[in-house]
């Protein structure tokens, strides 16, 4: 009964072992691994929990190629690459992990949708152009983002959603035929707009935090910037809108500057609580100037600001 027993045991113990075995083998051999698939016109990208490297372009012979770099595979290999497609819409989810996409070169007829997932994630586009023909959606979830679009043209909305985290977002030379939104979190922001064209609204909303704005040589229909509590910095250096600028710092020792700004209707002020200091360098209004400083001891440095039809200056107690 003894031998009979070792022997069957043995038996079974060898045949579980080399299957956990396996399954060990196979989850560690699928890690760190994007699927790439192509529906019809759509191309899906998924990651996985790892911190995946990819960058997706349009090689010379026109084909979309996704691409695994530092170590990430693409469906079990190097790269896939897709040809003879026009391209309709790219749908990226990457999930969990500190995940890189790159865009280079690529052309959407409508729509392109990214999801960062959570983790602390880079979005790049290259030196490349991409030209997306309707609307680019780009959503974090927890976890600190840095996005970085140049060249990029849009034919219609923009809509970047850091949401939990802070967020490192800036727009170089874009083309935006819509509106173009951002939207950070409570934490340490910052967003920069650089050389920027854009048909519709702009709007920029960073919530809580010490947070840093900068729009500069961008033309528009109009601008909107938003920073709530937190000691915040807004710097404007030559926007142009067709209607209305509007600026509001929030609560805390907040700085604004404005160097040749002009708005085709209206440009408000408001700095909230704390103590504030406004700087305006050739600032003018189509019709009504309004900035106020709210309480505590706040600074104007008036270099040339001016309302068309009035310039109303509230609650400021310096003027140097």
């Amino acid at each position: 009964m003894y031998r009979t027993f070792v022997k069957r045991t043995s038996h079974f113990v060898v045949p579980v072992l080399l299957v956990a075995y396996g399954m060990f083998f196979s989850a560690t051999a699928e890690a760190n691994n994007v699927e790439a698939n192509r529906e019809g016109s759509l191309i899906t990208v998924r990651g996985d929990s790892a911190g995946n490297d990819i960058i997706i372009l349009r090689d010379g012979r026109g084909g979309v190629v996704v691409r695994g770099q530092n170590g990430t595979t693409v469906n079990g290999g190097p790269s896939v690459r897709f040809s003879n497609i026009d391209l309709n819409q790219l749908d990226i989810r990457m999930f969990e992990g500190a995940d890189t996409v790159r865009l280079s070169n690529l052309e959407i007829n409508n729509d392109l949708f990214v999801n960062l997932g959570p983790g602390t994630d880079r979005l790049f586009s290259t030196a490349q152009p991409c030209f997306i023909g309707a609307n680019v959606a780009i959503e974090g979830e927890s976890g600190n983002e840095i996005i970085r679009l140049y060249g990029m043209t849009i034919g219609q909305d923009l809509a970047i959603n850091s949401q939990v985290g802070t967020s490192n977002v800036e727009l170089r030379d874009l083309t935006v035929g819509l509106g173009l939104t951002v939207i950070g979190d409570n934490l340490q922001d910052t967003v920069s707009l650089l050389r920027c064209d854009v048909g519709d609204t702009t709007s920029i909303e960073t919530k809580e935090g010490n947070d840093q704005v900068s729009v500069l040589d961008h033309v528009g229909f109009d601008l909107f910037v938003s920073t709530d509590k937190g000691s915040d910095g807004v710097t404007l250096d030559n926007v142009l809108t067709d209607e209305d600028i509007g600026v509001f710092t929030g609560e805390q020792n907040d700085t604004a500057v404005f160097t040749d700004v002009t708005s085709g209707k209206n440009i408000n002020v408001a700095m909230d609580t704390g103590n504030d200091i406004f700087v305006g360098t050739n600032v003018f209004a189509e019709f009504d100037a309004v900035f106020i400083g709210g309480n505590s001891t706040d600074t104007f440095n008036d270099n040339g600001v001016a309302g068309g039809e009035e310039t109303n200056i509230i609650e400021f107690e310096i003027f140097p």
